[in-house]
C-alpha cells in the first residue's frame, strides 16, 4: 500500500471521527435542553404549590384561631366550622412541604382538635404531640396535647429549658449566649389558649382512689363510691408565713418532714424550675374558690359530682391550734379540716398546698386532673366526664384579663419575671407582721431605712433606674439557672442602682437582687452585707 492509499485512509477516519463526534454534541444538547425544560416545569410548579400554600393557610389559621376561641370559653364549636376544617386539611395535605415550622405546627394542632371533635382521641394525642416538637414555642400547643394526654390517662410532655452546649472550639464551660439567646424559647409564644401549665401536677395523673367519707366542719357528710361518683377537691392549706422569713435551719427540717404516699406539688413546676406565676389575681384562694363554686353550681343539677375543699395544715401549725383553723361556717363550699379527729381526710394532712389547686376524680376512682382552679382546662374536663355545659363566657370571672395584676409575660424574656415588691407592674410591699408569741425564735436583721413616700425624680431618671433593674434581673436570674453565667453585668447594674438612688425603693430591689446572686459569684464579686443591706 503506498502513501496515497495510507493518506486517504487517514483522511477517512479523521472525517468520521469528527462526524461523529458533531453528532454526539448535537445529542447531548438536545438531552441537556430537555432536561433543562423538565427542571424549569418542575421549579413552575414548586412556586405554584408555594403560592397556593401561602394563600389557604390564612384560612387554615384563621379556623383554628376559630376552634381555640371556642375551647377556652368551653364552649362547643359549630359543625360547620369542624366540617370546614376537614375540607381545609384535606386540600393542603400535599402543601405541607411549603410551610415553614410554625405554619405545620398549626396545621398539625388544626388535626389535633379536628380528630378530637370527631370523636378520635387517639388522633388528637398523637398530632398535639407533633405539633410541640415542630414549634416547641406555641403555647397552644402545649396546652391542647397536655389536655389531650390528660383526658386520655397519659401523662403530658412538658416544655424543658434547652441548655446551651459548650464550644469545642473555645475553652470548657463556655458557651455562646448570643445565639442561645437568639433561639425561640419552649413555652414562649403566647396563642389563644390561658392555662398554667407549670402548675399542672402531672405527676399525680392515673393515681387512683378508694372509698372515701369525709365529714366537714359544719358536720355534713361527703361520701365518694369509685365506678360512679367524681369527686372534685380543692386543696389549701393555712400557711401565710411569708418565704422571706424562712432561714437555712427551718427549710432543711422542712426537707426531713414525713412525706406522703404521693406529693401533689411534685408537679411540672418544679420540674422546669418555674417562678411563681406573677398572675396571682386568678390563683390565689380567693379567686380559685370562686371558680371551684362556679363548676359546683353548673353541677349542682348531677348528684354523682362531689364537691368539697381540705384544710392540708398540719396540726401545730405557726398560726396557733387546730381549733382555730377556718372552719366552712357561711361558705357554700363544705370544707373538711384534714387534721381534725374523724374528718376522713388524714392522708391529706401535710400535703404542700401552700398555692391552693384543684383536683378532679374521674368516675372510675383515677385523678383526671390536678392543677389550679382557674382558665378552661377545668372546666374543659368535667364537662368532658359529666356532658354538663360550663360555658365560662357566661360566668362571672374572678378578673378580666386587662385587670390583671402584673406585666404580661415578654415572649423575648428567658425567665419569667420575679414577683418582687416595688418592680414595675407589681404591687406594694407589705409591712411585715407583729411576731407571734408561738413563732419559732430568730435572728432579726436590721430594717433598711426606707423614706415614707417616694423621692422626687425626674422621669428619666426612674426610667433609668427600672432599665438597670430589669438587667440586673436578668443577668442574676441567668446565672441561677445557668452555671457558666458570670452575673458580673448584672451586680454592676445593681451596684449603679445603689449608688445613684440611695434610700429608694429601687435601692432596696437591687439588694433584693443581690441577695439571689449564687454564693460562688458573690465571693468571687466581693458583694458586702452592706450591700446585702445586712
Amino acid at each position: 500500500m503506498n502513501n496515497k492509499h495510507r493518506n486517504l485512509i487517514k483522511r477517512a477516519v479523521i472525517y468520521l471521527f469528527l462526524a461523529v463526534l458533531a453528532m454526539t454534541s448535537t445529542v447531548s444538547a438536545g438531552e441537556n435542553n430537555s432536561r433543562q425544560g423538565r427542571t424549569s416545569k418542575k421549579d413552575l410548579r414548586k412556586e405554584q404549590m408555594r403560592q397556593e400554600a401561602s394563600k389557604s393557610f390564612p384560612e387554615l389559621n384563621n379556623t383554628l384561631t376559630t376552634i381555640l376561641k371556642k375551647v377556652a370559653k368551653n364552649q362547643q364549636p359549630e359543625a360547620q366550622t369542624i366540617e370546614r376544617a376537614c375540607q381545609l386539611l384535606e386540600g393542603n395535605k400535599r402543601n405541607g412541604w411549603a410551610y415553614d415550622d410554625k405554619q405545620k405546627a398549626a396545621y398539625m394542632l388544626l388535626q389535633a382538635w379536628t380528630g378530637f371533635y370527631q370523636d378520635n382521641p387517639v388522633d388528637a394525642v398523637r398530632w398535639s404531640m407533633r405539633a410541640c416538637k415542630t414549634n416547641e414555642a406555641s403555647q397552644d400547643a402545649w396546652i391542647s396535647q397536655a389536655l389531650f394526654c390528660v383526658l386520655n390517662d397519659k401523662r403530658p410532655m412538658k416544655p424543658r429549658q434547652k441548655r446551651p452546649r459548650p464550644n469545642r472550639r473555645r475553652p470548657r464551660h463556655t458557651v455562646d449566649q448570643a445565639e442561645f439567646q437568639s433561639q425561640p424559647k419552649p413555652f414562649s409564644e403566647k396563642g389563644v389558649l390561658e392555662f398554667d401549665l407549670m402548675e399542672l401536677r402531672d405527676k399525680v395523673v392515673r393515681q387512683p382512689f378508694g372509698r372515701l367519707k369525709f365529714q366537714a366542719a359544719d358536720h355534713s357528710q361527703i361520701e365518694f363510691a369509685p365506678g360512679g361518683d367524681i369527686l372534685c377537691i380543692l386543696f389549701w392549706q393555712d400557711d401565710n408565713k411569708p418565704a422571706d422569713t424562712v432561714d437555712e435551719s427551718e427549710k432543711a427540717n422542712r426537707k426531713q418532714d414525713e412525706t406522703p404516699a404521693f406529693d401533689p406539688a411534685m408537679g411540672m413546676g418544679m420540674e422546669l424550675g418555674a417562678a411563681p406565676s406573677p398572675d396571682s389575681a386568678k390563683t390565689d384562694l380567693k379567686a380559685q374558690r370562686k371558680y371551684f363554686q362556679i363548676l359546683m353550681e353548673a353541677c349542682q343539677d348531677t348528684s354523682k359530682v362531689k364537691f368539697l375543699q381540705i384544710n392540708t395544715t398540719r396540726p401545730g401549725n405557726p398560726q396557733g391550734s387546730l381549733s382555730e383553723l377556718p372552719d366552712s361556717s357561711g361558705e357554700p363550699i363544705p370544707t373538711v379540716v384534714a387534721a381534725q379527729p374523724n374528718s376522713g381526710a388524714e392522708q391529706f394532712v401535710g400535703w404542700k398546698a401552700e398555692k391552693p389547686f384543684m383536683m378532679i376524680v374521674g368516675d372510675e376512682g383515677r385523678v383526671k386532673y390536678a392543677g389550679t382552679a382557674a382558665d378552661f382546662m377545668p372546666a374543659f374536663i368535667l364537662t368532658a366526664l359529666t356532658g354538663v355545659e360550663i360555658d365560662l363566657d357566661k360566668q362571672e370571672q374572678p378578673v378580666a384579663p386587662e385587670q390583671r395584676g402584673g406585666p404580661m409575660p415578654d415572649e423575648r424574656m428567658e425567665f419569667p419575671p420575679m414577683l418582687m415588691p416595688g418592680m414595675p407592674g407589681m404591687p406594694p410591699a407589705k409591712a411585715p407582721k407583729p411576731s407571734e408569741p408561738n413563732a419559732p425564735a430568730r435572728e432579726q436583721r436590721p430594717a433598711a431605712k426606707q423614706p415614707p413616700d417616694f423621692p422626687t425624680q425626674s422621669v428619666e431618671d426612674q426610667l433609668r433606674a427600672e432599665n438597670l433593674l430589669r438587667a440586673a434581673q436578668m443577668h442574676i436570674e441567668e446565672s441561677r439557672k445557668l452555671r457558666a453565667k458570670n452575673p458580673r453585668k448584672g451586680i454592676e447594674a445593681a451596684r449603679q442602682v445603689l449608688k445613684e438612688f440611695p434610700g429608694t425603693p429601687f435601692a432596696q430591689q437591687a439588694r433584693e437582687l443581690l441577695r439571689r446572686v449564687p454564693d460562688r459569684w458573690k465571693k468571687q464579686h466581693n458583694i458586702t452585707d452592706e450591700e446585702l443591706g445586712y
